[in-house]
């Protein structure tokens, strides 16, 4: 009898293990449906070219919002609803009129006009009218440091170095 009762626990304690294991399985199963839905919204949004991880949070927390005022039978799948604000006339939501709505299509249009227009040269401002280029290429910090280095360029320029040195202390020779 005593055997019998031994063994009885011994087989109490496995059940236990038994029971544990089993909903060890039933959450690890709950984590795989989440983890493929959250891959398939993913894809879906990704088939679409959305790679921002904030406007495809974005699109997810919409698509959440639209179903869930929706009864379980008119609920669709996130593919679906996405093809459907990118079919013509559909109700978009406003935060998603960028990615779907006629801003988007606005977009596609501009570049095939682009290669069609001949490159045209740009016109010279009329504010540049009379201008005249100096063949003298040194600035006014060049001529103040070759002269506190170069004695004799600062002999030989000594009204011009005054005149740049004055002129940006702001004050009058």
């Amino acid at each position: 009898m005593d055997a019998l009762k031994s063994e009885h626990a011994e087989i109490q304690e496995r059940i236990k293990g038994v029971d544990a294991l089993h909903t060890q399985i039933a959450n690890l199963q709950d984590d795989l449906k989440h983890a493929n839905t959250k891959y398939n919204r993913h894809s879906s949004i990704a088939s679409h070219g959305i790679t921002n991880p904030e406007v495809r949070d974005l699109i997810e927390w919409q698509y959440s919002k639209a179903m869930e005022s929706k009864p379980k039978k008119d609920r669709v799948k996130m593919g679906e609803w996405l093809d459907g604000m990118k079919a013509e006339g559909a109700q978009v939501p406003h935060v998603l009129k960028p990615y779907f709505g006629e801003a988007q299509a606005a977009p596609q249009a501009a570049p095939q006009a682009t290669p069609q227009a001949a490159p045209q040269a740009t016109p010279v401002p009329q504010s540049n009218n009379g201008v005249q280029t100096t063949n003298d290429k040194t600035t006014s910090r060049d001529t103040l440091s070759k002269g506190a280095h170069d004695f004799e360029y600062y002999k030989k320029n000594r009204a011009k170095i005054r005149e740049i040195y004055y002129q940006k202390r702001g004050r009058s020779i």
